[in-house]
């Protein structure tokens, strides 16, 4: 089944040049993509497969809108790193209403640093909490 709410990774295409689109229309239709998961992987392009990217094939994620999910108050606290992204460039910001439960979060991990954004985006519940000022007499 294919969420109402999902995004397919922008700018995604495969080796051979094809994008999400191609594979909405041609492999994957209605959310079905066969027992073809080592074409897809051998297609992949920059680590990533149809399977990863695509809505149509069971990727993508979901839309980024505010909702109760990734908006703890976050007073206090420093994303860390401070200008973190995930592998598809979105910034903690844009998690702002993502289910922390949302069972694709850790895939997204930054490539680099191999952090997700519940680990690295304060309103997910990660980043640094400053220390509190010790109060004076």
């Amino acid at each position: 089944l294919i969420a109402a709410s999902c995004v397919d990774t922008p700018d995604w295409f495969d080796t051979m040049g094809s994008g999400c689109e191609w594979y909405e229309f041609r492999q994957c239709w209605g959310g079905w993509h066969g027992d073809q998961t080592w074409l897809y992987e051998a297609l992949a392009n920059h680590g990533q497969s149809a399977l990863e990217a695509c809505c149509a094939c069971g990727g993508g994620y979901p839309e980024l809108t505010p909702g109760p999910a990734c908006d703890v108050d976050t007073a206090g606290c420093v994303d860390d790193p401070p200008n973190w992204v995930d592998r598809s460039g979105r910034n903690c910001e844009s998690y702002h209403g993502v289910p922390r439960d949302w069972p694709r979060i850790e895939d997204w991990r930054n490539t680099a640093d191999g952090r997700s954004a519940l680990e690295a985006c304060c309103a997910c519940g990660g980043g640094t909490w400053a220390p509190t000022p010790e109060a004076t007499l």
